[in-house]
Protein backbone atom coordinates (compact mmCIF):
# COMPACT_ATOMS: atom_id res chain seq x y z
CA UNK A 1 0.00 0.00 0.00
CA UNK A 2 2.80 2.34 0.99
CA UNK A 3 4.70 1.58 -2.23
CA UNK A 4 1.56 2.28 -4.21
CA UNK A 5 1.12 5.71 -2.57
CA UNK A 6 4.74 6.56 -3.24
CA UNK A 7 4.29 5.57 -6.88
CA UNK A 8 1.17 7.75 -7.17
CA UNK A 9 3.03 10.66 -5.61
CA UNK A 10 5.92 10.28 -8.06
CA UNK A 11 3.46 10.20 -10.98
CA UNK A 12 1.72 13.34 -9.71
CA UNK A 13 5.02 15.16 -9.30
CA UNK A 14 6.01 14.11 -12.81
CA UNK A 15 2.72 15.47 -14.15
CA UNK A 16 3.09 18.76 -12.27
CA UNK A 17 6.69 19.40 -13.30
CA UNK A 18 6.01 18.20 -16.83
CA UNK A 19 3.08 20.58 -17.08
CA UNK A 20 5.20 23.40 -15.68
CA UNK A 21 7.95 22.73 -18.25
CA UNK A 22 5.46 22.59 -21.12
CA UNK A 23 3.67 25.74 -19.97
CA UNK A 24 6.91 27.61 -19.52
CA UNK A 25 8.13 26.77 -23.02
CA UNK A 26 4.75 27.12 -24.69
CA UNK A 27 4.60 30.69 -23.37
CA UNK A 28 8.01 31.49 -24.81
CA UNK A 29 9.70 31.19 -21.42
CA UNK A 30 6.89 32.52 -19.21
CA UNK A 31 9.00 32.50 -16.07
CA UNK A 32 12.39 32.90 -17.76
CA UNK A 33 14.73 35.84 -18.35
CA UNK A 34 13.11 36.33 -21.76
CA UNK A 35 10.10 37.93 -20.10
CA UNK A 36 12.01 39.81 -17.43
CA UNK A 37 12.45 43.34 -18.76
CA UNK A 38 12.67 45.35 -15.55
CA UNK A 39 15.78 45.97 -13.46
CA UNK A 40 14.76 45.17 -9.90
CA UNK A 41 17.84 46.68 -8.21
CA UNK A 42 17.57 49.86 -10.27
CA UNK A 43 19.17 51.98 -7.54
CA UNK A 44 22.46 50.21 -8.33
CA UNK A 45 22.51 51.52 -11.91
CA UNK A 46 25.58 53.70 -12.48
CA UNK A 47 26.03 53.64 -16.25
CA UNK A 48 23.58 53.42 -19.15
CA UNK A 49 24.73 52.94 -22.73
CA UNK A 50 22.28 53.75 -25.54
CA UNK A 51 22.85 53.08 -29.24
CA UNK A 52 20.23 54.31 -31.71
CA UNK A 53 20.44 52.47 -35.02
CA UNK A 54 18.13 54.78 -37.06
CA UNK A 55 19.97 57.98 -36.06
CA UNK A 56 23.42 56.54 -35.46
CA UNK A 57 23.67 58.33 -32.11
CA UNK A 58 25.45 56.60 -29.25
CA UNK A 59 25.93 57.97 -25.78
CA UNK A 60 27.10 56.93 -22.35
CA UNK A 61 25.17 58.17 -19.34
CA UNK A 62 27.08 57.97 -16.08
CA UNK A 63 26.14 58.77 -12.49
CA UNK A 64 28.96 60.61 -10.76
CA UNK A 65 29.95 60.33 -7.10
CA UNK A 66 28.01 63.50 -6.25
CA UNK A 67 24.82 61.96 -7.65
CA UNK A 68 24.72 64.02 -10.82
CA UNK A 69 24.54 62.33 -14.23
CA UNK A 70 26.64 63.09 -17.28
CA UNK A 71 25.99 62.35 -20.96
CA UNK A 72 29.15 61.67 -22.96
CA UNK A 73 31.08 63.48 -20.24
CA UNK A 74 28.85 66.58 -20.21
CA UNK A 75 26.52 67.48 -17.37
CA UNK A 76 23.09 65.87 -17.91
CA UNK A 77 19.56 66.78 -16.86
CA UNK A 78 19.04 64.92 -13.59
CA UNK A 79 15.24 65.09 -13.82
CA UNK A 80 15.27 63.28 -17.17
CA UNK A 81 17.79 60.76 -15.86
CA UNK A 82 15.72 59.94 -12.77
CA UNK A 83 12.77 59.27 -15.07
CA UNK A 84 14.88 57.04 -17.30
CA UNK A 85 16.19 54.97 -14.38
CA UNK A 86 12.67 54.68 -12.95
CA UNK A 87 11.45 53.47 -16.35
CA UNK A 88 14.01 50.65 -16.39
CA UNK A 89 12.54 49.47 -13.09
CA UNK A 90 8.90 49.55 -14.21
CA UNK A 91 8.99 47.74 -17.58
CA UNK A 92 6.38 44.96 -17.86
CA UNK A 93 4.92 42.91 -20.68
CA UNK A 94 1.67 44.11 -22.19
CA UNK A 95 1.18 41.12 -24.47
CA UNK A 96 3.03 38.65 -26.69
CA UNK A 97 2.54 39.14 -30.46
CA UNK A 98 1.04 36.24 -32.38
CA UNK A 99 3.28 33.76 -34.18
CA UNK A 100 1.81 34.97 -37.49
CA UNK A 101 3.22 38.43 -36.80
CA UNK A 102 6.65 37.16 -35.73
CA UNK A 103 8.56 38.03 -38.94
CA UNK A 104 7.10 41.54 -39.12
CA UNK A 105 7.75 42.21 -35.44
CA UNK A 106 11.36 41.07 -35.71
CA UNK A 107 11.83 43.29 -38.76
CA UNK A 108 10.38 46.20 -36.79
CA UNK A 109 12.77 45.68 -33.90
CA UNK A 110 15.75 45.24 -36.22
CA UNK A 111 15.05 48.35 -38.29
CA UNK A 112 14.19 50.56 -35.31
CA UNK A 113 16.71 49.01 -32.92
CA UNK A 114 17.44 51.03 -29.82
CA UNK A 115 19.96 49.15 -27.69
CA UNK A 116 20.06 49.84 -23.96
CA UNK A 117 22.70 48.45 -21.60
CA UNK A 118 22.70 49.08 -17.85
CA UNK A 119 25.77 48.59 -15.64
CA UNK A 120 26.30 48.74 -11.89
CA UNK A 121 29.00 50.58 -9.94
CA UNK A 122 31.45 47.73 -10.58
CA UNK A 123 30.85 48.02 -14.33
CA UNK A 124 29.01 44.71 -14.37
CA UNK A 125 26.32 44.33 -17.02
CA UNK A 126 22.88 44.26 -15.38
CA UNK A 127 20.67 43.96 -18.44
CA UNK A 128 20.57 44.55 -22.19
CA UNK A 129 17.35 45.43 -23.98
CA UNK A 130 16.40 46.07 -27.59
CA UNK A 131 13.48 48.38 -28.32
CA UNK A 132 11.59 48.58 -31.58
CA UNK A 133 8.70 50.74 -32.70
CA UNK A 134 5.09 50.98 -31.59
CA UNK A 135 2.45 48.49 -32.78
CA UNK A 136 -0.35 49.98 -34.85
CA UNK A 137 -3.00 48.71 -32.45
CA UNK A 138 -1.23 49.42 -29.15
CA UNK A 139 0.35 52.08 -27.00
CA UNK A 140 3.19 49.77 -26.06
CA UNK A 141 6.61 49.15 -27.60
CA UNK A 142 8.12 46.09 -29.30
CA UNK A 143 11.04 44.82 -27.25
CA UNK A 144 13.39 41.91 -26.64
CA UNK A 145 15.83 40.93 -23.93
CA UNK A 146 19.36 40.25 -25.22
CA UNK A 147 19.95 36.56 -25.83
CA UNK A 148 16.27 35.89 -26.56
CA UNK A 149 14.52 35.38 -29.85
CA UNK A 150 11.08 36.08 -28.38
CA UNK A 151 9.68 39.61 -28.99
CA UNK A 152 7.04 41.17 -26.75
CA UNK A 153 5.06 44.36 -26.48
CA UNK A 154 6.00 46.14 -23.25
CA UNK A 155 4.89 49.21 -21.36
CA UNK A 156 5.55 50.85 -18.01
CA UNK A 157 3.76 49.47 -15.00
CA UNK A 158 0.59 51.47 -14.27
CA UNK A 159 1.25 53.56 -17.38
CA UNK A 160 0.35 53.16 -21.02
CA UNK A 161 2.55 54.77 -23.59
CA UNK A 162 5.55 54.48 -25.83
CA UNK A 163 8.47 53.21 -23.75
CA UNK A 164 10.84 54.09 -26.55
CA UNK A 165 10.16 57.81 -26.13
CA UNK A 166 11.84 57.69 -22.71
CA UNK A 167 15.15 56.57 -24.24
CA UNK A 168 14.99 57.79 -27.85
CA UNK A 169 16.60 61.20 -27.43
CA UNK A 170 19.38 63.27 -28.88
CA UNK A 171 22.39 64.05 -26.74
CA UNK A 172 21.33 67.70 -26.53
CA UNK A 173 17.91 66.64 -25.19
CA UNK A 174 19.68 65.03 -22.23
CA UNK A 175 21.93 67.98 -21.37
CA UNK A 176 21.58 70.03 -18.22
CA UNK A 177 19.67 73.21 -19.21
CA UNK A 178 21.19 75.39 -16.48
CA UNK A 179 23.97 77.67 -17.73
CA UNK A 180 25.54 78.26 -14.31
CA UNK A 181 24.90 75.20 -12.11
CA UNK A 182 26.73 76.64 -9.12
CA UNK A 183 25.68 77.76 -5.65
CA UNK A 184 26.50 81.21 -4.34
CA UNK A 185 28.90 79.70 -1.80
CA UNK A 186 31.02 78.30 -4.65
CA UNK A 187 31.31 81.55 -6.61
CA UNK A 188 34.72 83.20 -6.32
CA UNK A 189 34.50 85.76 -9.11
CA UNK A 190 32.03 87.16 -11.63
CA UNK A 191 32.99 89.32 -14.59
CA UNK A 192 30.41 90.94 -16.85
CA UNK A 193 31.74 92.75 -19.89
CA UNK A 194 29.50 94.87 -22.14
CA UNK A 195 31.82 95.44 -25.12
CA UNK A 196 29.71 98.30 -26.52
CA UNK A 197 29.26 99.91 -23.07
CA UNK A 198 32.48 99.43 -21.10
CA UNK A 199 31.42 101.98 -18.46
CA UNK A 200 28.74 99.63 -17.09
CA UNK A 201 30.99 96.53 -17.03
CA UNK A 202 32.11 95.16 -13.66
CA UNK A 203 34.04 92.59 -11.68
CA UNK A 204 32.76 90.99 -8.43
CA UNK A 205 35.16 89.07 -6.24
CA UNK A 206 34.61 87.10 -3.05
CA UNK A 207 36.44 88.71 -0.14
CA UNK A 208 36.13 87.23 3.34
CA UNK A 209 32.46 87.31 4.39
CA UNK A 210 31.51 89.78 1.69
CA UNK A 211 32.25 90.82 -1.89
CA UNK A 212 34.40 93.40 -3.63
CA UNK A 213 32.94 95.28 -6.59
CA UNK A 214 35.24 96.90 -9.17
CA UNK A 215 34.81 98.41 -12.62
CA UNK A 216 36.07 96.10 -15.33
CA UNK A 217 37.70 98.91 -17.30
CA UNK A 218 40.04 101.59 -15.91
CA UNK A 219 38.94 105.22 -15.65
CA UNK A 220 35.33 104.20 -15.01
CA UNK A 221 33.82 106.80 -12.67
CA UNK A 222 32.44 105.48 -9.38
CA UNK A 223 28.84 106.35 -8.53
CA UNK A 224 28.13 108.08 -5.23
CA UNK A 225 27.71 105.83 -2.22
CA UNK A 226 29.03 102.35 -1.49
CA UNK A 227 28.44 98.94 -3.12
CA UNK A 228 25.50 97.27 -1.38
CA UNK A 229 26.35 93.75 -0.18
CA UNK A 230 22.70 92.64 -0.17
CA UNK A 231 22.22 93.70 -3.78
CA UNK A 232 25.39 91.84 -4.79
CA UNK A 233 24.34 88.71 -2.90
CA UNK A 234 20.86 88.68 -4.44
CA UNK A 235 22.46 89.11 -7.84
CA UNK A 236 24.80 86.14 -7.34
CA UNK A 237 21.89 83.96 -6.19
CA UNK A 238 20.24 84.51 -9.58
CA UNK A 239 22.95 82.71 -11.55
CA UNK A 240 21.90 79.16 -10.63
CA UNK A 241 18.35 79.78 -11.95
CA UNK A 242 19.34 80.80 -15.50
CA UNK A 243 17.92 77.99 -17.62
CA UNK A 244 17.93 77.61 -21.40
CA UNK A 245 15.00 76.50 -23.55
CA UNK A 246 17.28 74.12 -25.34
CA UNK A 247 20.55 73.53 -27.14
CA UNK A 248 20.61 74.78 -30.74
CA UNK A 249 24.04 73.60 -31.83
CA UNK A 250 22.81 72.82 -35.35
CA UNK A 251 21.44 76.33 -35.89
CA UNK A 252 23.16 78.00 -38.90
CA UNK A 253 23.40 81.26 -36.94
CA UNK A 254 26.60 79.79 -35.50
CA UNK A 255 28.40 80.80 -38.71
CA UNK A 256 27.55 84.49 -38.23
CA UNK A 257 28.59 84.77 -34.58
CA UNK A 258 32.32 85.43 -35.18
CA UNK A 259 31.41 88.67 -36.98
CA UNK A 260 29.02 89.91 -34.28
CA UNK A 261 29.90 91.89 -31.15
CA UNK A 262 28.28 90.21 -28.12
CA UNK A 263 25.79 92.13 -26.04
CA UNK A 264 27.48 90.83 -22.88
CA UNK A 265 30.24 88.39 -21.95
CA UNK A 266 29.57 86.74 -18.59
CA UNK A 267 32.21 84.76 -16.72
CA UNK A 268 31.77 82.91 -13.42
CA UNK A 269 34.74 81.36 -11.65
CA UNK A 270 34.56 78.80 -8.86
CA UNK A 271 37.32 76.95 -7.05
CA UNK A 272 37.22 74.15 -9.63
CA UNK A 273 36.03 75.60 -12.90
CA UNK A 274 35.27 78.67 -15.02
CA UNK A 275 31.94 79.07 -16.81
CA UNK A 276 31.75 81.64 -19.58
CA UNK A 277 29.10 82.66 -22.10
CA UNK A 278 28.76 85.28 -24.82
CA UNK A 279 25.22 86.56 -25.28
CA UNK A 280 23.49 87.82 -28.42
CA UNK A 281 19.98 89.32 -28.72
CA UNK A 282 17.80 87.21 -30.98
CA UNK A 283 14.65 88.22 -32.85
CA UNK A 284 13.68 84.84 -34.33
CA UNK A 285 15.19 85.47 -37.76
CA UNK A 286 18.52 87.27 -37.31
CA UNK A 287 21.01 88.36 -34.70
CA UNK A 288 20.07 91.80 -33.48
CA UNK A 289 23.33 93.77 -33.34
CA UNK A 290 22.05 97.36 -33.40
CA UNK A 291 21.39 97.61 -29.67
CA UNK A 292 23.30 100.30 -27.80
CA UNK A 293 23.62 98.20 -24.66
CA UNK A 294 20.95 99.67 -22.40
CA UNK A 295 18.57 97.09 -20.89
CA UNK A 296 15.64 99.41 -21.54
CA UNK A 297 16.30 99.22 -25.26
CA UNK A 298 15.69 95.48 -25.56
CA UNK A 299 12.13 95.96 -26.80
CA UNK A 300 10.81 92.97 -28.76
CA UNK A 301 13.85 90.88 -27.88
CA UNK A 302 12.31 87.73 -26.41
CA UNK A 303 15.37 85.48 -26.48
CA UNK A 304 19.13 85.54 -26.30
CA UNK A 305 21.50 83.13 -27.95
CA UNK A 306 24.35 82.13 -25.66
CA UNK A 307 27.67 80.70 -26.78
CA UNK A 308 29.64 78.87 -24.09
CA UNK A 309 33.40 78.47 -23.96
CA UNK A 310 32.75 74.78 -24.78
CA UNK A 311 31.21 76.04 -28.06
CA UNK A 312 27.63 75.11 -27.16
CA UNK A 313 24.78 77.28 -28.45
CA UNK A 314 21.71 77.68 -26.25
CA UNK A 315 18.50 79.69 -26.50
CA UNK A 316 17.44 81.53 -23.32
CA UNK A 317 14.33 83.59 -22.64
CA UNK A 318 15.02 87.27 -22.00
CA UNK A 319 13.36 87.39 -18.52
CA UNK A 320 15.70 84.62 -17.35
CA UNK A 321 18.97 85.90 -18.77
CA UNK A 322 18.35 89.53 -17.90
CA UNK A 323 18.58 88.62 -14.19
CA UNK A 324 22.36 88.56 -14.64
CA UNK A 325 22.47 91.67 -16.83
CA UNK A 326 23.22 94.47 -14.38
CA UNK A 327 25.15 97.67 -14.72
CA UNK A 328 28.10 98.56 -12.51
CA UNK A 329 26.06 101.48 -11.17
CA UNK A 330 23.14 99.23 -10.12
CA UNK A 331 25.07 97.85 -7.14
CA UNK A 332 25.52 101.22 -5.41
CA UNK A 333 23.24 102.82 -2.86
CA UNK A 334 23.68 106.50 -2.30
CA UNK A 335 24.29 107.58 1.28
CA UNK A 336 22.08 110.59 0.76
Amino acid sequence: MKKRNILILIILLFIVFGGYYYYDNAQGGYLSYERDFSIKNFKDIRTIFIANRPTGERFVLHKEEDGHWTVNGKRANNIIMKGMVAALHSLVIQYKPSRAAYVNVMHNITSHALKIEAYDSHNRLMKTLYLGGTPADSYGTYAMVAGSDEPFVIHRKLEEGDVRAVFDMREDDLRDPFLFPVSIDDIKEVKVDYPLRPAISYHIRSAGKGYELMPLYPNTPNPPGEPNQSIIQDYLYAFKSVECEGFINANPVRDTIPSVVPYAIVEVRTQDTTLKIQTYPWDQELLQIRLKGELSEKANIFHYICLSKENDLTLVQTPLIEKIFRRYQDFFVSSK
